[in-house]
């Protein structure tokens, strides 16, 4: 006799309260989140907590938004949100029980999360002599280039942010 794949799921979850408790209730089931950034090696903190350097992947509940901090030396924090989203299962059908409870039927989006970090010298707003600044900034981030604080790569992505920055 086989055993119908409801009574399997109902199973799975039963065990899963009687070792998880009420934070299963609270933050839902957990969804695999990956985190990545440009240039790579940011610090990552979700809700509070470091969690490593990009690229990296955590487990998060899927019943609440969380919060990302991205920080790397030479570069602004950047913060990013994933926020629970009904899933395709959860869609068109009525929902109620442990399975709404629990979060099956959300997904945390966006999946994968990608920050493009923005350089920090970069100031807030344009001097009088715009073009004078652009090439200070410039020379500064030769400079860093040449100590080999960053590489051509990282070099190339912020004089390309300083001429976007001074061009508009």
């Amino acid at each position: 006799m086989q055993t119908p794949k409801i009574l399997v799921a109902a199973s799975a979850l039963l065990a899963s309260f009687a070792f998880t408790g009420c934070e299963l209730f609270e933050e839902g089931f957990e969804q695999p989140v990956t985190v990545y950034s440009f240039p790579t090696g940011a610090e990552v903190s979700v809700d509070g907590d470091s969690v490593g350097k990009t690229p990296v992947t955590v487990e998060l509940g899927r019943l609440k938004a969380h919060q990302f901090v991205l920080t790397k030396s030479g570069y602004k924090p950047q913060k990013e949100t994933v926020m629970p989203t009904r899933n395709e299962e959860g869609k068109g059908l009525v929902r109620f029980g442990l399975m709404e409870d629990t979060g099956l039927y959300f997904d945390l989006e966006p999946q994968p999360v990608r920050a493009n970090l923005v350089t920090d010298v970069l100031p807030n707003s344009k001097g009088i002599d715009a073009y004078a600044e652009m090439s200070t900034l410039i020379t500064e981030v030769d400079q860093r280039r040449e100590s080999g604080q960053i590489g051509p790569v990282e070099h190339k992505y912020i004089v390309d942010q300083i001429i976007t920055f001074y061009g508009q």
